[in-house]
């Protein structure tokens, strides 16, 4: 290479137009590169959260009639009203469940 292309690229060589123009094109760059390694993350992240949620309103529902069943052993009530609590309990979780996912 001959002496002048040596020096058009050392950095210190380059005018102020060209130093100027590629500051945002690194920043691109590095955002994209970013992005590229946030967005698997945070896809697995939201996938793990669908995943578990039909598992903790089962959860929620299961310890909702065992706590009635567990009552009912003890006759604070019948088994019939404790199916009955049990039903009523579990609509309004359904109702809280809801309500929490249509409005974040």
């Amino acid at each position: 290479m001959t002496q002048q292309s040596n020096r058009f690229f050392k950095f210190s060589n380059w005018s102020m137009h060209w130093k100027m123009s590629l500051m945002p094109f690194m920043s691109v760059i590095f955002v994209l590169i970013g992005l590229l390694f946030l967005l698997p993350y945070v896809n697995g992240k939201l996938v793990d959260e669908k995943r578990e949620a039909p598992k903790s309103v089962v959860d929620t529902a299961f310890n909702l009639i065992s706590e009635c069943d567990i009552r009912a052993q003890k006759g604070e009530f019948t088994l019939e009203e404790a199916k009955q609590k049990a039903k009523e309990r579990i609509k309004i979780c359904a109702t809280v469940i809801t309500t929490r996912s249509m409005y974040g």
